[in-house]
């Protein structure tokens, strides 16, 4: 049985969007898709095939907003470098992941750099077609009548596309600002991304104004 200095860290699937472990000191938190849905205390104790077992004190994972829990943790268990999360759903019954340690944050393979937002200030204007623009206020960025609090994101894997940061939600939970999925800075443009149906994803370019 290990002690609970070395379960300190962030855990996650490996290549799955999905299940996220934050554990620190005497308190874990289990979040799904990057919104928290269970943070509790907890203990440990030796299981029986060797491992280290926590036992948290609250078990109901509950979607933000919601007083019903949609599965408990039915076990937690660490041994050799992985975290073994065992759930119980009312609908389907069990499901079991395999956690490793993770250095991403919650928003990902990122890094955060908020003072590359100064570099983006004022009004944004679409180019080429429609009359679409957005204003962009310290790091509150404003379409329409809609607000967000926003973040920018340096991705720190290689990035296809060649942008050279992010705008994301300050919400890790919440992807996108409005009906843009995806905002993306390159050098004096802004790229937004933003679905139509039967066309797909379709790119719009921005100036500033």
């Amino acid at each position: 049985m290990v002690d609970k200095t070395e379960l300190k860290g962030n855990w996650e699937q490996r290549g799955v969007n999905g299940t996220r472990i934050e554990i620190n000191e005497n308190r874990i938190t289990v979040l799904w898709m990057s919104a928290v849905v269970l943070s509790t205390t907890f203990e440990i104790c030796g299981s029986a095939d060797g491992g280290t077992e926590l036992l948290l004190n609250d078990r109901g994972l509950k979607n933000p907003g919601y007083s019903e829990s949609y599965a408990t943790v039915e076990r937690l268990i660490y041994n050799n470098g992985q975290l073994r999360f065992v759930k119980n759903f009312d609908i389907s019954g069990l499901s079991e992941e395999t956690l490793t340690r993770t250095e991403n944050s919650r928003y990902g393979n990122v890094t955060i750099k908020d003072e590359l937002l100064d570099t983006i200030q004022g009004s944004w204007v679409m180019q080429g077609r429609g009359s679409g623009m957005f204003t962009i206020e310290g790091n509150r960025l404003t379409i329409g009548a809609d607000s967000f609090v926003v973040r920018a994101a340096v991705n720190n894997g290689c990035s296809s596309r060649g942008e050279s940061f992010a705008i994301i939600n300050r919400d890790p939970a919440v992807k996108g600002m409005g009906y843009y999925s995806e905002m993306l800075c390159f050098g004096d443009e802004i790229r937004a991304y933003i679905m139509v149906c039967d066309l797909g994803m379709q790119e719009l370019k921005f100036k500033r104004k």
